[in-house]
């Protein structure tokens, strides 16, 4: 009670009690979770010719509230040193629009896919 009492005098006195903000939120939400999902606010620049063979390779990637790359994993067969140099180059540089969860900007980890092929060069 004697919080309740206290805010009452600080209302009374004409002083203003001001709410913190709220604490950021520590989860990293996948997919199925979010409203919305992050977007790269412009287009990427992944050197899709980089490799020595055609592929895909698979990259978990972890997305700060603020749209920024925090860490990416590759995840299945393990891709040519020239594409792993190539994708990490281009994520690192890229932004974000954030995931939404509840209509606010949340951390979020996605599965990206990206498919390479030195022939697409040639074309």
């Amino acid at each position: 009670m004697r919080s309740e009492s206290s805010s009452a005098g600080a209302a009374q006195a004409g002083t203003e009690v001001l709410a913190l903000p709220p604490a950021p939120d520590p989860d990293y939400y996948t997919a199925r979770d979010l409203d919305r999902y992050p977007r790269p606010l412009a287009p990427s620049q992944i050197n899709r010719t980089a490799g020595d063979g055609a592929g895909e390779v698979r990259l978990e990637i972890l997305i700060d509230e603020r749209g920024i790359v925090q860490e990416m994993t590759f995840a299945g067969p393990a891709a040519p040193a020239r594409v792993e140099e190539a994708l990490r180059a281009a994520l690192a540089t890229t932004r974000f629009l954030p995931a939404q969860k509840d209509g606010r900007a949340v951390r979020s980890r996605i599965v990206l896919s990206v498919a390479f092929d030195p022939k697409d060069g040639e074309r």
